[in-house]
């Protein structure tokens, strides 16, 4: 990337018990944080990209992040494992980008909102 770090000053997201929170770092890893103690959970390292958001199930146990406004990918915040993707624009949706995503409460609906203006909100289930 030639000097240019597209992972600095990214966001980061508390998960909804309060117990944790991730950010991803300058070096484009991942980490999970407990907010008592501010101790490492999991790092999790990312290929270098732009990494624009990221957000926490409010259990704590799935983080996701997006990549070039299309991709979003989840993790096992157990194993820092990538266990699902969605390339939303081959999804046969508009290419406008991908500019907030949260789960609900329970952690069975995943909502993306598309376009700077919340032009698009797409809303998938996820488990059971």
């Amino acid at each position: 990337m030639d000097g240019w770090d597209a992972c600095l000053g990214m966001q980061i997201s508390l998960s909804g018990d309060g117990k944790s929170f991730v950010a991803i770092a300058e070096d484009c890893s991942l980490g999970i944080y407990d907010t008592e103690n501010l101790n490492l959970i999991q790092k999790i390292e990312l290929d270098p990209s732009w990494y624009l958001q990221s957000s926490i199930s409010e259990t704590g146990d799935i983080v996701v992040i997006s990549q070039n406004h299309s991709l979003i990918n989840f993790y096992d915040v157990s194993t820092g494992e990538n266990i699902f993707s969605l390339q939303v624009n081959d999804m046969g949706f508009s290419d406008k980008p991908t500019t907030r995503f949260d789960f609900t409460y329970d952690g069975k609906l995943f909502a993306i909102s598309r376009g700077y203006s919340g032009d698009e909100i797409l809303i998938f289930g996820i488990w059971e």
